[in-house]
């Protein structure tokens, strides 16, 4: 398996914990909808498929979250052109 490969599996698995823990974080429990799936055990069935390594279905999934900092620049442009901030204030 070629680092690269073994690279996406780890952020996939990354990934779908993080929108574990936020889940769980906010008081919800596995059996309720994400805001990416069904339910929490589907995120738990993702990590499993991506710790298989004979198992190649994670290496065509993009992430569901945006950490990567080209997304949060553009968060941040948005939100700038949205609400201008005063130069005199800081």
């Amino acid at each position: 398996m070629k680092n690269k490969e073994m690279i996406h599996r780890m952020k996939m698995i990354i990934d779908d914990a993080q929108v574990i823990i936020d889940h769980l974080e906010q008081g919800k429990d596995m059996t309720d909808k994400t805001k990416c799936a069904d339910d929490g055990w589907v995120h738990m069935s993702n990590i499993e498929i991506a710790v298989d390594l004979k198992d190649n279905e994670c290496l065509t999934w993009k992430k569901f979250t945006h950490n990567d900092k080209n997304f949060l620049e553009q968060v941040r442009d948005v939100a700038n052109e949205l609400f201008p901030r005063n130069n005199n204030e800081a």
